[in-house]
Order: C-alpha cells, then sequence, then structure tokens
C-alpha cells in the first residue's frame, strides 16, 4: 500500500494495517493520508509535539486518538485496552501509533499483548520490540511479570475486568438466546427466529470481527479484553 512506503522515523509494522513510529513530520502525515492512512494515535504528551497534529489529522479528514505517555507512570492497564480498542475497529486501518522515539509505542503494545491479547511475558515482550520497545523493556517487564501495581492502577470510573466488550457481548447473547427459548415456549414458537438470528451473528462474527453490539459498547468507553484469559483479567 502506498502509505507503508511513506518513510516514517524509527518504524516498525508490528501488524497488518499497523505502523509504529517515532514523531511523524506534518508533510509525513499528508504523504500517509494521501496513501490511504485512516487513523493516528499520538502517545505524546502536547508539549512533545511541533504542531498542531490533532487539527492537521483531523482537517486531512482522518481519526485521531490521543493516548498520553509521558513515561513509565502512564504504562497501565487502562491506555494498554484503549489501544487494543482502537486497533481492533477495522475502520481504524491503516493506522500509525507513535511517540516521540517510538520507544513508548513498544511498550504500550506489549502491554496490548498481553492485557487485551493474552499473551505469555516473554510473547508480549517480543511484540514490544516488534513495535519499537527499546529503554522502557524493564518497567514493562517489571509490570507484567507482577513485580509493579502501575498496570492495576486505573482512575475511578474505569471498568472493571468484567465488564469488557467481549464479556459484555457474550452476556448479552445468552441472555438474548435464554430469553428467546422461554418465549418460544411460552408465547410463540416464532421467537425461535431471534435465536437463530443470535447464532448467525455470533457465526459471522467469529469470520469477520465485525459485531454490531460490539461497536456500539466500545463507543460507550467500555474497553476490550482477554474474556478467556483468567490469570490476568481477574487480577
Amino acid at each position: 500500500m502506498k502509505w507503508q512506503r511513506v518513510a516514517m522515523p524509527a518504524a516498525f509494522q508490528p501488524a497488518e494495517g499497523v505502523i509504529a513510529c517515532g514523531l511523524p513530520s506534518e508533510k509525513e502525515l499528508r504523504e500517509a493520508h494521501a496513501g490511504g492512512l485512516r487513523t493516528v494515535v499520538n502517545l505524546c504528551p502536547a508539549r512533545e509535539l511541533k504542531f498542531d497534529e490533532d487539527a492537521l489529522v483531523t482537517s486531512l479528514g482522518m481519526r485521531y486518538e490521543h493516548i498520553p505517555v509521558a513515561g513509565a507512570q502512564d504504562l497501565t492497564r487502562q491506555n494498554a485496552l484503549r489501544l487494543a480498542q482502537i486497533l481492533s475497529d477495522p475502520a481504524s486501518r491503516p493506522a500509525v501509533v507513535h511517540c516521540a522515539s517510538g520507544n513508548r509505542v513498544g511498550a504500550l503494545f506489549a502491554l496490548k499483548a498481553f492485557f487485551a491479547d493474552g499473551c505469555d511475558p516473554d510473547a508480549a515482550i517480543a511484540a514490544g520490540r516488534a513495535a519499537g520497545l527499546k529503554a522502557l523493556e524493564p518497567a514493562v517487564a517489571a509490570i507484567i511479570r507482577g513485580g509493579s501495581a502501575a498496570a492495576d492502577t486505573a482512575p475511578a470510573g474505569t471498568a472493571p475486568a468484567m465488564s469488557t466488550v467481549d464479556r459484555l457481548v457474550f452476556r448479552f447473547a445468552g441472555l438474548f438466546v435464554l430469553a428467546s427459548l422461554a418465549l418460544a415456549q411460552i408465547h410463540t414458537p416464532a421467537w425461535l427466529w431471534f435465536t437463530a438470528f443470535v447464532g448467525a451473528n455470533m457465526l459471522q462474527a467469529s469470520f469477520t470481527g465485525f459485531c454490531p453490539l460490539a461497536r456500539i459498547l466500545a463507543r460507550l468507553g467500555i474497553p476490550y479484553g482477554g474474556a478467556f484469559r483468567a490469570s490476568s483479567t481477574a487480577r
């Protein structure tokens, strides 16, 4: 794709349709947009930027997301899940995720791999290195291996592990199936069409990754999470 041929600083490609890099220039963002870029995720605090990146990106019609990561203190589970939420939307790609040098991007990708993607510690750190993780690796390793409480510290109002998008989708699906089966018994068998609709939607979502309910929940600010990963999501 054309956007991938734009020379971004310290660039890595940690996933299909995603570039992790250092601070891009205004020219590089314009060229990437011309090549098809859809989303820019900025991890730099505002003081590190050399121009109004938000204004530029939105004026070009792209999606702009800001997750400020000034240092190790901002390497939290909440920020990792937010990054996962943004990148899980197929409409967000192609996407660029950047900080000043790429190091913080790699750190947050490592935490995303651990908390959202269900990777074990070694695989999560490897995912971080593949996205630019360097000097922050000891801090990331401490968080992932339980040597720091930073990853479990989140502001009041943060959704608990049991209230992630994927778990709520399963919860609603189970409720709808049971309710429609009960209504089919006490009201009319026509309710079984609703049961079939729920099953068909879950089946197509398993292949396409598209789930209308998941989109709605994500827009309400509920984070994605590893639903079947008992060890870390339960902490």
